[in-house]
């Protein structure tokens, strides 16, 4: 099931502004991982997941051009966050794991969100974080230590397979160079543009761990 998010979550009664964590805090770096070509042997598809890295929002991006920032597994079983289509405009960051073959996935196997893009100042760099579960399946997505999304699979099903990807390949930042898509999300190009918004961080991935809040 997905959830879209067009303000910040989550808040609290009184207060005057989102919540705001590190979520990263309490977890112990697994390994982190530079731009371009991940190697799969270096991650646990089979185990929750945290994922993190700092970005510098692209100031413009074209509609038919979807923007890879992370990507795991292939058309059976695959997992990726980045901007994609979401209609007729590129207006959604979306994080999605389990079904690699539909876009947005098969519900009962399929975690995934969409997050309205008009949350992020162009040209502006933050820390994204991410979380993946395999069981029951749940997809998040942090923004500057806000949660803007959540999404799990309906009726509380373990991931496709058990894991959130297969055994092929990924790649952060850089787009999927083959012929073929990697997954669903069909992260063809950069997240970069003309004016050279990228990644200014290496990947962080805390293997078999979840946000602690």
């Amino acid at each position: 099931m997905s959830l879209f998010f067009n303000a910040p979550l989550p808040f609290i009664a009184g207060a005057t502004g989102p919540i705001v964590i590190d979520p990263e805090a309490g977890l112990t770096l697994t390994s982190s991982h530079s731009t371009g070509v991940l190697t799969s042997s270096d991650f646990a598809p089979a185990q929750n997941a945290v994922f993190a890295c700092e970005l510098t929002w692209p100031t413009s991006w074209s509609s038919s051009q979807n923007r890879n920032i992370w990507e795991m597994g292939g058309t059976g079983t695959g997992a990726g966050i980045g901007l994609v289509s979401n209609g007729s405009t590129l207006s959604v960051l979306r994080l999605s794991a389990g079904d690699g073959a539909n876009n947005p996935g098969t519900a009962s196997t399929t975690a995934d969100v969409d997050i309205s893009t008009s949350i992020f100042t162009n040209g502006t760099t933050g820390t994204l974080a991410w979380d993946i579960r395999i069981n029951p399946g749940r997809v998040r997505v942090w923004w500057n230590g806000v949660l803007y999304g959540t999404g799990s699979t309906s009726g509380g099903g373990e991931l496709l397979g058990s894991r959130y990807a297969g055994p092929a390949s990924g790649n952060y930042i850089t787009g999927f160079s083959t012929t073929s898509s990697p997954n669903a999300l069909n992260p063809d190009y950069n997240f970069t543009n003309s004016s050279g918004a990228a990644s200014n961080s290496t990947l962080r991935q805390y293997q078999n761990q979840l946000v602690l809040f």
